[in-house]
Parts: C-alpha cells; sequence; structure tokens
C-alpha cells in the first residue's frame, strides 16, 4: 500500500509537470521537478514558519538620502522585454513574461518611449508614496525544504516588468559596484565562483596552518537590515548615487500576497527569489 501511494504522488506529479509545460510555465514546471514540493499556506504550521520569515523592521530608515539618478538611460528596455523567457512567474498581478514580450516586439517608438519615462520615473522615486507600496508587493509561495516536508521556506516572486528596471540599475552600475565589493565579495565578478575557489585553495596550500571554515547563517537573506543597506550606499563616493533608489524601494512595507489575498508585511530583509 505504500509503494503504490508512492507511485500515485509520482504519477499526479509527472501529469502536474506536463500540465504545466504545456501551457508554457516552464519556470513552474521545472520548480516541480527539483523541489520537495509546494506547501500550503491553508496550514497553520506552515503559515507560523513563513510569518516567521519576514521580521519586524529592526532601525528606523534614515530621514533622508542624498538624491541622484541611478540610472542614465531606459533604451535597452524594449530589447530586455523581447528577451524574457516565457512560462516564468507572473507575479503579484499575472504580468506574464509572453505579455511583456508582444509589448517589446508591437509598441510604437512613441510608446515605448512613455514606459521608458515611467520606468525612469519609478526608478528616481518620482512617482507617489503609495505606488511603491502596492507595486512592490511580493507574491510568496511556500516551498518544501526536505523530502519530509516538514518545513518550509517563501520564494518570492514579483512583476517581471519591476524586475527588468531593477536589473538595468544593476547593469548601468556593474562596474562601480564590482569594484566597490572586490575581492571579498565576488558575487557580481565574472567567473566569481571560480575565482573565490582558486584563491581559497591557493591560500590554503600556501599557508598549511590555515583552515577554511564554512558558516551558515539562519534566515540570513530575509533578516538583514535595510537601513544598513543604505548606510553602505550613502557612506561610499562610488555609489551614492543609488542611495535614493535603495530608499524608496526599500522604505516601503511590502505587502505579502499568497493565493491572491494579502496575508502580511515584510519591513525588513529583501525577497529571494526577486
Amino acid at each position: 500500500g505504500h509503494r503504490q501511494a508512492e507511485g500515485d504522488d509520482l504519477e499526479k506529479k509527472r501529469r502536474d509537470i506536463l500540465t504545466l509545460i504545456s501551457s508554457g510555465q516552464i519556470s513552474r514546471a521545472m520548480q516541480r521537478v527539483t523541489s520537495h514540493g509546494l506547501a500550503s499556506m491553508d496550514s497553520p504550521a506552515i503559515r507560523q514558519q513563513m510569518e516567521s520569515k519576514y521580521p519586524a523592521r529592526g532601525r528606523p530608515l534614515p530621514d533622508s538620502v542624498p538624491k541622484h539618478s541611478p540610472i542614465e538611460h531606459l533604451r535597452g528596455l524594449r530589447d530586455s522585454l523581447k528577451a524574457l523567457s516565457p512560462g516564468s512567474a507572473p507575479g503579484c498581478g499575472g504580468m506574464r513574461p509572453e505579455y511583456l514580450q508582444i509589448l517589446g516586439h508591437k509598441l510604437e517608438e512613441e510608446d515605448m518611449k512613455r514606459l521608458e519615462d515611467f520606468g525612469l520615473c519609478y526608478l528616481q522615486g518620482e512617482l507617489p508614496h503609495w505606488f511603491y507600496s502596492v507595486w512592490l508587493t511580493v507574491q510568496t509561495v511556500p516551498i518544501f525544504k526536505t523530502a519530509d516536508q516538514t518545513s518550509a521556506r517563501p520564494l518570492g516572486l514579483r512583476t517581471p516588468l519591476l524586475k527588468e528596471l531593477h536589473r538595468a540599475v544593476v547593469n548601468q552600475n556593474k562596474g562601480e559596484v564590482r569594484t566597490f565589493l572586490e575581492p571579498q565579495q565576488l558575487g557580481m565578478s565574472v567567473a566569481g565562483a571560480q575565482k573565490l575557489v582558486t584563491s581559497v585553495r591557493g591560500l590554503l596550500n600556501h599557508r598549511r596552518d590555515f583552515v577554511c571554515i564554512k558558516i551558515d547563517f539562519r534566515n540570513a537573506y530575509n533578516e538583514l537590515s535595510r537601513r544598513a543597506i543604505l548606510e553602505a550606499f550613502v557612506n561610499e563616493p562610488t555609489l551614492r548615487h543609488l542611495a535614493h533608489f535603495c530608499a524608496v524601494t526599500l522604505a516601503p512595507f511590502s505587502g505579502l500576497e499568497a493565493g491572491g489575498q494579502l496575508w502580511g508585511e515584510g519591513g525588513e530583509g529583501a525577497t529571494q527569489g526577486d
């Protein structure tokens, strides 16, 4: 009977994956292949775990930061929309990448210019305050961490258009950020993982009295300090022009949504999967 139940579960999972693929939801299909399954927010235990992943804001954000434009232009937005991968998650509002692809292909130059102007207004903090709280709402999907399905973690999803605007800021400032972070942080470096492994291996070979220790943190991503992020940008002259962009995206208390229902808000940390 136990084997029969396992076989039925595998068959159901296979059908679910095929359904997702046939509907163009490739990203969700791959999550079903590689994850231990999706949890339900209807479970009190899962709900409690999800709430624990989004702590209250620890320190208030500063009253003001220097205002500069984080980006020079959005002229590559059309190509970015056209290059979006179909089937990835739409986040809140159902703005699927497929729809944005059509905009990239079909919008006239005048209309694309309007979209670019809107994007610049958003990135420069020139839209109404309430807009940022609404648009930065996070769709939370609880995913089981292990095969025994006793613990779960949240996958945070936002609309692809917002992520493309953020990606433009990162791409146009990658040089300055990389120069500031290296060599301690290699997350934005070309072949960063290979550089890190080679550097550590070389150091250990050179200094036989050294040891290498890997340290993990509980819920580190969701509990990072937003104020600390702002202080780091404000205090670094080469990155100070990004401080205002960080402020307008980190200051709002982001709504947390699941299944079309708002269940909480995020005041600290960042959203994984964004």
